[in-house]
């Protein structure tokens, strides 16, 4: 049987832990699990809570001689922050490239998860990767997967300016910490990932 793979962060990991209130997003309930069920393939979910772009990039090269060409491949890059466990936002294109070549031939989507330093993905446009979700748009980020592209071109989105915070009519689409996709906005990810393969 065929194999959907994901790779990422939280965003993509999906079960979310509150201490309050328990889980957040069940697996059944991930984008991952809905995309693999329509598919009707195998998912080997592999978003882990915390990772940084390197992290997620060493992942997907550890799992590539697993892939057959049959399998679909979706890598969910974090937020670029300067920082030592995340590549910097000038190193990130060059992991996009670098995986893009080594995953010619396999069926692969690449999108970034929410970016709170700035809110949409114009940091990497200059290499117009293939693979890359809505590119070319003002914002194509997971975050506005979930709410269709409500950011707009400017500083003042819900990640950059703590003041706004999620609009009422989207607050439904995200967990009870207000950071990650409930079950709804795992919902509307898997809508839009399947629109695309």
């Amino acid at each position: 049987m065929n194999t959907l793979w994901t790779f990422g962060d939280s965003w993509t990991e999906g079960c979310q832990w509150d201490p309050n209130e328990g889980e957040q997003v069940f697996y059944k309930e991930t984008f991952s699990y809905i995309v693999a069920k329509k598919l009707n393939y195998n998912l080997v979910n592999l978003g882990i809570g915390g990772f940084g772009n390197n992290a997620i990039y060493r992942k997907v090269n550890t799992y590539l001689p697993n892939f057959n060409k049959n399998d679909v491949i979706i890598i969910t890059w974090t937020t670029p922050y300067r920082n030592e466990r995340t590549t910097s936002i000038t190193e990130l294109p060059k992991y996009i490239i670098k995986l893009e070549e080594k995953l010619k031939g396999y069926k692969v989507i690449m999108t970034q998860a929410f970016n709170p330093l700035f809110g949409y993905d114009y940091i990497v446009d200059k290499i117009n990767p293939k693979t890359f979700i809505e590119w070319g748009k003002p914002n194509n980020t997971m975050l506005d997967l979930i709410t269709n592209n409500w950011l707009k071109d400017n500083q003042n989105n819900v990640f950059l300016n703590k003041s706004i915070g999620i609009p009422p009519q989207f607050i439904e689409r995200f967990a009870k910490d207000k950071k990650h996709p409930g079950e709804l906005g795992h919902k509307l990810i898997a809508d839009k990932i399947l629109e695309y393969l």
